[in-house]
């Protein structure tokens, strides 16, 4: 039995390619279709591009793939989707296949989308289905598509939709001419010697306007301009609408009058169309593919009534332009109209779909006898399904394997995913869906073994490369070469034999073209050749030869990967190659091989180096390092070589169990330190690995990879087959060398015992099983020796070993806007100033400063936190830092000292933010300071310099200056503050400047913030009272004030004295002077006669207010004014202590003794209680209400005196009291 008799291959490829134009009406091609990954992000696109929000690009769409890639499929299935809905029975039963492959959700959202059009929500589609070219114009095709449409759907009318087009215009033109001149209809067309025309007469020429054919059109224009002696037609002014604008008004009134969504054009073979356009030199291909880019941004757009364009091609539309080699200009058109479409979908089928499968199965056809065959039991495709099921290229088709199978019969597996991979490479008629055409003779004489199937009469793997000979020549270069040098190379004891070596050398070049899962493995081999497992009975053949072929130096096997592979140069021994270089590295030392060639080093042990720790709490990164140790070791070795690292990890290279003991004694008599070390229990040579019958060592290993590294940088001068061979041999090397590192310094080692580690001082071996559970460890005892660190936040300036930042301008501007500060109402926001949040200096400062909470916000803005005012760390940080610059000592300090200390334990803060907080601790006693060894005059500057690693900068404690001594020594004798004994000059100094606050201070508060007072006197208060002033800047400030800096200090002391006297007299003169009113304002209206007080004191009660109820307590307990002291008259009208009172509460004062006497001394006026005072609501902010008891004064005079009295007491200033007399004038007059 043939296999003709089984199955029959369609003889015409069409029956495996779909027809656009006559698929859009065949509902049973949706149900047949099968989404691919491909189509399903069309679908899922398409569900977003009909929604309203959608763009014009997201409307305009390029569809492209090799021939029988699926694109036309997917477009009839898009075409309906558009006009018909997703409700079918088509899409029914698409629906159900996406939902059993796992997209329920997309299969929902197409049915909620695209309505059936008897749905009164549906918004269906016109669909415009167009081929390749065949007309004068792209714009021309689509017009003759847009009539075409609306003829075929009859329950449109034209005329409704359709505006005056180009024909419409010309049609009317044409009647319009035959009935002024009745000789133009019927006239024969070649009187007139028109260039090109189609048409014998005018009535067929009339006739074909009317059906809108596009060369009818431009043969009326020439026969036009013929008949009217030159003079042509012009369409635009006849109110013609060209294709652009017709599409745009029928999309419109198709949404408006017909509730349709819109127009989707669907043009098949478009670039069919593209290569028409640009190889007729007739056309101006520039300007059509600029009129076809209007055309989609234009009726692409609308919300409503839009287009959708659908271009269904072979290559993208940018790439038509270098196959047809189109000029530049075309190709920026072609480029720009590329821009204006959706990324274009690339339509194709991968082999790990099996739809392709399902195509190819699709060109032959089952006898009943086939059918017969297949229905039994086949013994030989149960155990070809097992063995394919095995392997990774057939993962993706698991579920589907043996509907797979049968589809591609007689094809081997194997062959068929390897034919759709190689078909990339293969022209259009080359493809996975002409091989059983092209082949069918071949195919179809093949003898069916014992009437089964799925045996001898497979194609299998190796018949590819006879397909595809010519085009991997070209492609497979180099390959080729090798693969015919090795076939010229083979032979066997008998043509099979000979034979099953070809083929082996066969799949071993096609391993090579086609993609990562078709490696030449014992697996693939067996499968492709012989549909067995490796090294079974069955496929023991292919032992065999393969054998004989690595004999032959023809084929070679990568010890890594375990994959064969050509080999390109018979004879060359790679091992000897390699031993004849390894010599000049052999003898050194573990250490000396990894510390000299960094290339070993970089590749083997890449944790060698400094590494860092996750940022600990308060966001500090802190680093350790890993180095090599060979025993016996040094005190020396271990130590530190920067205060920037915070553990030391060592990997001892102890060779011998003996040295191991040596250096596990030695770590056990270290003090407990920060210091770790990977020990291997048995020491490393213990650790060997086989390689061709050879004991190799981690040392022999070292070698030979260093020797195949110099060997391959040889580069070029090496064979493409020899490098690769020593590639192999590298990685197979490398292999080794990991796995035995793992074993000495790794998770295995540390899970299976054969390393410990130890930190230094310890006995114990430390419980981790991992590098990961080591850091842990280390992570947790490094942060534990910062006990005193301080968050930072800020990136690039958290790492304790970056040095990036150290002296970096960028410090240098935020610290001189933090000593600026106060004086700076720029710098004055938690930012420094800094305008964008996003800014790196705004994220420096709340990286730093804000994260410490340096910042607080006042009654008058934002401003830094002096050093008492924070808590906790940062308080000891700043401290430290305000303490350590203003000590006094005999000797400068050098800052690089404060630097060591606060980089290292237990502090570990990076250097770089040193400046910062220093600037915050000392901002207010920057001119205390000044530094040595540098020439910079700007703080800032020396001040960022001063903590970079190895500065010399020094500062030293500048105390006061002869000047300012002097100063202070004159206010302290004022103040009668004598010097102690053993008191040095500055700390009495000091004492003075101290002693001056405190007199100012302990004023009342009313004469301090008395108008009365000088305005020097006011200043002085004023700065007195200023946070963040040193002694210093109080000394410069009286100098200044005074104006006696030329009397300083001992030119005229009797002058300076004088001003500082006359301050202090200042005080005293306000002081006595608001005691001295009240005084006399008691003492004039006292009633020193016992009969008018006994009097005044009854009229007081019955007026029964309670100041006139204080006044009559005073007034019993006195017999004379000078019993009451003026203090306690204050007191008890205002119920406030004079030295709290203000100049406007002295008035109140004293207008309450005169209007509580005078209403007391008028008997015959009836009194009426004194209402609660009640603030005006249109007084002037800040004032208060007149106290309560006061009468209408009898006369003119007295109530003038009574309002000056006020006036002059206020204290206001002028404007604000004409506002006040202003309103009270307005409230007056109401």
């Amino acid at each position: 039995m043939n296999l003709h008799d089984v199955i029959q291959i369609n003889p015409e490829h069409t029956s495996a390619a779909i027809v656009l134009e006559q698929g859009v009406s065949d509902n049973a091609l949706v149900a047949q279709y099968t989404p691919t990954q491909a189509s399903i992000q069309v679908f899922e696109h398409f569900c977003q591009a009909v929604l309203p929000s959608a763009t014009s690009e997201q409307r305009a769409i390029n569809l492209y793939g090799s021939y029988g890639s699926g694109k036309s499929h997917l477009a009839v299935v898009l075409a309906q989707l558009l006009r018909d809905g997703a409700k079918t029975p088509g899409f029914t039963q698409l629906m159900t296949r996406l939902e059993q492959a796992g997209n329920k959700q997309l299969a929902e959202k197409l049915k909620n989308t695209f309505l059936p059009q008897n749905d009164a929500e549906a918004r269906p589609y016109l669909l415009v289905s167009l081929y390749a070219s065949g007309t004068t114009s792209l714009g021309a095709k689509l017009m003759e598509g847009l009539y075409d449409a609306l003829q075929r759907e009859r329950k449109l009318d034209i005329k409704e939709i359709l505006p005056s087009t180009e024909y419409e215009v010309c049609v009317k033109r044409f009647e319009e001419m035959i009935t002024e001149n009745s000789a133009f209809e019927n006239a024969d067309l070649s009187q007139w010697n028109l260039e090109q025309s189609d048409f014998l007469a005018t009535e067929d020429l009339l006739e074909s306007l009317k059906n809108h054919q596009p060369s009818a059109l431009d043969v009326f224009l020439q026969w036009h301009k013929a008949v009217c002696f030159g003079q042509p037609f012009d369409i635009s002014q006849s109110g013609g609408k060209n294709y652009i604008e017709a599409y745009f008004e029928a999309g419109k009134n198709l949404a408006e009058k017909y509730h349709y969504g819109g127009i989707v054009v669907l043009w098949d073979e478009f670039g069919n169309a593209l290569e028409d356009l640009i190889g007729n030199p007739a056309r101006n291909a520039g300007q059509e593919i600029i009129s076809l880019q209007k055309f989609v941004e234009t009726v692409c757009e609308p919300d409503s009534g839009h287009t959708f364009f659908v271009g269904v091609t072979h290559v993208s539309f940018q790439e038509y332009g270098d196959r047809t080699h189109a000029s530049e200009v075309v190709k920026e058109g072609l480029e720009k109209i590329s821009g204006r479409l959706n990324k274009p979908f690339r339509i194709e089928l991968n082999a790990s779909e099996k739809d392709g499968y399902h195509l190819l199965g699709m060109q032959k056809t089952w006898s009943a006898q086939g059918r017969q065959l297949l229905s039994e039991e086949q013994s030989s495709k149960t155990q070809l399904l097992q063995v394919c099921q095995r392997l990774p290229l057939f993962q993706p088709l698991s579920e589907h394997l043996e509907q797979v199978f049968e589809d591609v019969y007689p094809m081997h597996p194997v062959m068929a995913v390897g034919l759709f991979n190689l078909s990339k490479l293969a022209q259009a008629n080359r493809t996975a869906l002409t091989f059983f055409r092209d082949n069918a003779g071949e195919i179809l004489n093949a003898e069916l073994e014992d009437s089964k199937l799925w045996q001898k009469e497979l194609v299998r793997l190796p018949k590819l490369l006879n397909y595809y000979a010519e085009n991997l020549k070209k492609v497979a270069g180099s390959d080729w070469r090798r693969y015919e040098q090795a076939i010229n190379q083979v032979n066997g004891e008998t043509p099979a034999e000979n034979q099953a070596r070809k083929d082996i050398l066969n799949v071993l070049l096609l391993a090579q073209l086609l993609g990562e899962n078709f490696k030449a493995s014992d697996e693939l081999l067996a499968c492709a050749l012989y549909d067995a497992f490796p090294n079974t009975p069955t496929s023991e053949p292919l032992n065999q030869n393969l054998a004989w072929l690595k004999g032959a130096g023809l084929i070679w096997k990568n010890n890594v990967t375990h994959f064969w592979t050509l080999a390109g140069e018979g004879g060359v021994d790679i091992d000897k190659l390699i031993e004849k270089n390894t010599s000049q590295f052999s003898g050194r030392s573990y250490q000396y091989l990894l510390e000299n060639y960094p290339v070993l080093q970089e590749d083997i042990l890449p944790v060698l180096g400094v590494h860092d720790l996750d940022p600990s709490s308060c966001g500090i990164i802190r680093s350790y390092s890993v180095s090599l140790l060979t025993p016996p070791f040094s005190h020396e070795q271990l130590k530190f070589k920067t205060d920037l690292l915070s553990a030391r990890v060592f990997l001892v290279l102890a060779k011998s169990q003996h040295e191991v003991q040596i250096a596990k004694a030695r770590i056990q008599e270290m003090a407990k330190r920060n210091i770790y070390f990977w020990i291997p229990v048995q020491g490393i040579e213990t650790e060997t690995v086989v390689d061709n019958d050879t004991t190799l060592n981690l040392n022999d290993l070292f070698c030979r990879y260093l020797a195949i590294n110099e060997q391959l940088k040889q580069g070029s001068a090496l064979s493409e087959d020899l490098r690769r061979q020593l590639e192999a041999k590298w990685e197979s090397n490398r292999q080794a060398i990991k796995k035995i590192l793992q074993n000495l310094y790794g998770r295995s080692g540390l899970e299976t015992a054969k390393c410990q580690v130890y930190q230094a001082g310890s006995v114990e071996p430390l419980s981790c099983n991992s590098w990961h559970g080591f850091k842990e460890l280390l992570y947790t005892d490094v942060n534990a020796l910062y006990s005193q660190e301080v968050p930072i936040r800020a990136m690039n300036m958290n790492i304790l070993r970056d040095e990036k930042y150290s002296g970096s301008a960028k410090v240098v501007k935020l610290v001189e806007r933090i000593l600026k500060f106060d004086e700076n109402p720029d710098y004055q926001t938690d930012l420094l100033g800094e305008k964008k949040e996003t800014s790196e200096p705004a994220a420096l400062t709340d990286g730093i400063l804000g994260a410490n909470q340096l910042f607080i916000q006042r009654s008058n803005g934002w401003d830094i936190k002096l050093v008492e005012e924070t808590e906790g760390n940062i308080k000891d940080l700043l401290k430290l830092l305000h303490d350590t610059f203003l000590r006094k000592r005999e000797n400068p300090y050098q800052v690089g000292e404060l630097r060591n200390k606060l980089v290292a334990e237990p502090y570990g803060l990076p250097a770089c933010t040193l400046p910062l907080f220093s600037a915050v601790a000392i901002r207010h006693e920057v001119k205390r300071l000044r530094w040595g060894c540098s020439k910079e005059s700007n703080f800032s500057k020396n001040l960022v310099e001063a903590f970079t690693k190895d500065n010399k900068l020094t500062v030293r404690l500048f105390e006061f200056s002869r000047k300012q001594s002097a100063m202070l020594f004159r206010t302290g004798e004022c103040l009668k503050l004598e010097q102690l004994e053993g008191q040095s000059s500055e700390e009495y100094a000091a004492c003075c400047a101290s002693k001056l606050r405190e007199f100012i201070n302990n004023k009342p508060e009313g004469v301090r913030n008395s108008n009365k007072l000088d305005l020097k006197t006011q200043e002085l208060v004023k700065y007195v009272n200023t946070k963040g002033q040193s002694d210093q800047d109080l000394a410069d400030f009286l100098i200044d004030l005074l104006g006696v800096k030329n009397h300083l200090p001992d030119q005229d002391v009797t002058k300076v004295i004088i001003a500082i006297k006359d301050l202090f007299d200042d005080f005293l003169k306000v002081e006595n002077e608001n005691l001295l009113e009240i005084k006399k304002s008691w003492f004039k209206h006292f009633p020193d006669k016992p009969d008018e007080r006994e009097s005044i004191i009854n009229r007081l009660r019955h007026i029964g207010t309670r100041q006139a109820n204080e006044l009559v307590m005073l007034l019993e307990r006195a017999s004379q004014a000078e019993d009451v002291d003026p203090k306690e008259v204050i007191y008890k009208l205002l119920h406030k202590r004079f030295d709290d009172s203000s100049d406007l509460d002295i008035g109140r004062c004293i207008n309450a003794i005169e209007t509580s006497f005078e209403q007391a001394r008028q008997p015959h006026r009836p009194i009426e209680p004194d209402p609660q005072p009640v603030q005006n609501p249109n007084s002037f902010p800040g004032t208060n209400p007149l106290p309560g008891g006061v009468s209408e004064p009898s006369s003119f005079q007295e109530t003038m005196d009574s309002v000056r009295h006020i006036v002059k007491k206020s204290g206001l200033p002028k404007e604000n009291m004409i506002e006040i007399l202003e309103r009270l004038l307005e409230d007056y007059r109401k």
